[in-house]
């Protein structure tokens, strides 16, 4: 039996679980496999241990936002329950969770295939015994912590850095290098600040499909071309709000990553210069959000995507009803189009009718001033959704 138990803090005071409530639910439920209890401040180390010595089925635990929980009720579930798969906390401040205890812990631990460590506070001998233990660790997420990422995590898939400032280059490029099997990587504002790695690190990794590296204000056009001949079989680039990104970089990181399927290039200042002179076959999704396009870039970049289904175009405020018009005839397997706040096209009714005539796969259209209530309807029953929410 899988039995999922989730309480929320915003029950209300009379209503909030306490230690006792999961005495009581752990003697009665012994074959419990799922558990969180999350958001609860009056659960304590004592819910951790009775878990762990009544229920033998336990897999999953998570308690965030507990602040009663400590490192050594962290150790003991973990050491009481070596089969855990998944265990997730966070914002746990270095006084709270400061032991030897839980870093021994992870000796005993056997299944643990997902770890959750975001927004606490993370040392290197915990680090480093994670990374010894004899568990098939997959997904680490370390968002929002105090940490730098341990040499030794190889056989990760998916790991979470988001707001670990003070990153470096070198850790992007040794993970890339030394995790064969990873998967995903989220890098968001780490500030992938200049150090020295050099074009040495280069060592080709074919199984990183996603990473999201936006709002990283050092990441520049030569660390980009860099990632993507180190990860040649991206499907998912995030580089949103990285301001010193030209079109240099973009067209450098998109030549070495044909398969790339979604692209997030939101908020990029310094793209004049963007220059597609090769086919982009896979791209379906573009996110151009504030972008400085104008109507010939746009459509020079459009006409490469043959498979263009979702394009987010909202605050380009120097495209015109013109350059919109071209995208619309031009791009045969378009479903939507974002135009919001795009100040110089035209939302009256008949253009938008015209959109939807001359490309019937488009499925939702956001104006760019607002919906039109009015035709709304109409509208819907052509299979196409306007509204700008």
């Amino acid at each position: 039996m899988r039995t999922w138990f989730r309480s929320r803090a915003k029950l209300g005071r009379s209503s909030r679980v306490t230690d006792d409530g999961i005495s009581a639910l752990s003697q009665k439920l012994q074959r419990l496999s799922r558990i969180d209890v999350s958001g609860n401040g009056s659960v304590s180390d004592q819910s951790l241990v009775v878990l762990s010595v009544n229920c033998p089925s336990l897999r999953e635990v998570g308690f965030r936002e507990c602040g009663l929980i400590t490192g050594r009720g962290v150790a003991s579930l973990i050491t009481n329950r070596p089969h855990l798969v998944s265990l997730a906390l966070d914002a746990m401040e270095e006084g709270t969770i400061f032991c030897e205890e839980l870093v021994n812990s992870f000796r005993h631990a056997r299944g643990l295939s997902s770890l959750d460590f975001s927004g606490s506070f993370i040392w290197d001998d915990l680090l480093m015994s994670v990374a010894k233990a004899d568990i098939p660790l997959k997904s680490l997420d370390l968002s929002d912590a105090s940490a730098v990422i341990c040499d030794h995590l190889c056989g990760l898939t998916s790991v979470n850095v988001n707001h670990c400032f003070n990153l470096t280059k070198t850790i992007l490029y040794n993970l890339m290098r030394r995790c064969s099997s990873l998967r995903i990587i989220f890098m968001e504002k780490t500030n992938l600040r200049k150090d020295d790695a050099n074009v040495t690190d280069i060592v080709v990794n074919s199984q990183v499909r996603c990473l999201i590296i936006s709002s990283n204000v050092n990441l520049t056009d030569e660390c980009l071309k860099k990632i993507g001949r180190i990860c040649p079989n991206l499907r998912y680039l995030d580089v949103g709000d990285c301001l010193k990104i030209t079109g240099d970089g973009i067209s450098g990181v998109l030549k070495s990553c044909p398969e790339i399927k979604y692209l997030m290039i939101r908020g990029l200042k310094n793209i004049g210069n963007l220059c597609i002179d090769f086919e982009l076959p896979q791209l379906e999704v573009l996110q151009a959000e504030g972008l400085k396009l104008n109507n010939k870039q746009l459509a020079a970049f459009i006409s490469r995507c043959c498979h263009l289904k979702h394009l987010d175009l909202q605050k380009c405020v120097y495209l015109s009803t013109k350059g919109v018009e071209k995208v619309v005839k031009n791009c045969n397997t378009l479903r939507e189009i974002n135009l919001r706040d795009c100040h110089n096209v035209r939302d009256d009714v008949p253009f938008l009718d015209w959109m939807v005539s001359v490309r019937p796969s488009l499925r939702r259209i956001v104006p760019p001033r607002g919906s039109v209530s009015s035709k709304i309807y109409d509208f819907l029953r052509r299979g196409c959704l306007v509204s700008d929410d």
